[in-house]
């Protein structure tokens, strides 16, 4: 890895994604039409009575039948402290990082805030933007939580000193280090079922059971994550287990995210449910309010197909969730008040 200036995707490639993004707008435009006729088709069959039915709902808090419940905006491909500044600006409650290890480098092994993986795409060191975000903290910025997307776990052995500081237990220590000492939540992400198997989960709670504010989130569809979860991660609490689903663009997947963040929701296997990525695209509004009314998910990841920036694509989005939250029975959680594991 060499340390060069980091550029983004070029304007070519981007406008390529935008156009590519476009065209699916118009298989967008039909889930859309069909993905309440799916829910509902699905609705008797997945979600029978257990105590647990969809009328019903998750059991009700003081909190939230004063207030609503709490949710969450999370900034989506944080990069940088401008990054994190920028989004605490437009008025996230939590930041989503992509974290990569690098064993070669200028300097010793150690983990970067990077996306994906090459000489120009690294940004600022992982222990720099974590204090930088206990700094905000502290200050009185309103971080919830930061979700560590978690690229490469298993590049490097915990137990072979040579490598530690580009093994997942180094950055476990950052986060319990900076984040958890300031009050900040962490929400570990880990990438893919390969992974999993190969023992990224494991590595997270292999020293003991997590600290009260620490989470695993597992991606994809209910079912199997589920079953990730028996298998790899049974000794995690409930209130420890989250499930995300989601794509670049979540329209071009309209139907089924809608319909496994519900039943993540109301199978009450997990302490929370997240969905992504809301991008600048105006007509998502009304996948926002099924999202959270009617599937009830947790939070939503936003922002733009380039690492977050204080710009429109960045704060479009946000806006948009901004009127839509003012009109649903939620509230955007307050750092010091809100416990979402």
């Amino acid at each position: 890895m060499l340390f060069k200036p980091r550029v983004t995707i070029s304007l070519a490639v981007y406008a390529a994604a935008q156009i590519f993004s476009s065209c699916g707008l118009v298989h967008a435009s039909v889930s859309e039409n069909t993905s309440q006729q799916v829910l509902k088709q699905h609705d008797q069959e997945i979600f029978k009575d257990n105590n647990n039915n969809v009328e019903n709902g998750p059991a009700s808090s003081v909190e939230t039948m004063s207030r609503g419940r709490p949710f969450y905006a999370i900034a989506h491909h944080v990069l940088d402290r401008a990054g994190v500044d920028a989004a605490l600006k437009h008025g996230a409650n939590a930041i989503e990082i992509d974290f990569m290890a690098w064993k070669q480098g200028a300097g010793p092994p150690n983990w970067w805030a990077d996306h994906d993986g090459h000489e120009f795409s690294t940004g600022d060191k992982a222990e720099v933007i974590l204090e930088h975000i206990a700094t905000k903290r502290r200050q009185g910025g309103n971080v919830v939580f930061v979700w560590f997307d978690i690229k490469n776990a298993n590049l490097c052995d915990p137990n072979d000193q040579t490598w530690y500081k580009c093994s997942v237990h180094h950055l476990q220590d950052l986060a319990r280090k900076y984040l958890i000492p300031s009050g900040v939540r962490v929400l570990y992400g880990t990438n893919s079922d390969n992974d999993i198997k190969a023992g990224s989960l494991a590595k997270l709670i292999s020293r003991g059971p997590l600290h009260p504010f620490e989470a695993i989130d597992i991606d994809g569809d209910y079912e199997n994550v589920a079953a990730m979860f028996r298998k790899y991660g049974s000794s995690l609490s409930t209130t420890q287990r989250v499930m995300s689903k989601g794509l670049f663009n979540w329209r071009l997947d309209r139907a089924p995210i809608l319909l496994e963040i519900k039943k993540a929701t109301f199978s009450n296997l997990f302490g929370r449910s997240f969905a992504w990525t809301s991008i600048n695209d105006s007509n998502d509004e009304d996948m926002m309010r099924q999202l959270i009314d009617d599937s009830r998910a947790d939070g939503l990841i936003y922002g733009g197909i380039l690492e977050y920036q204080d710009g429109p694509l960045s704060k479009a989005p946000i806006e948009r969730l901004k009127r839509v939250v003012s009109t649903l029975n939620v509230h955007f959680a307050q750092a010091g008040d809100a416990k979402p594991w």
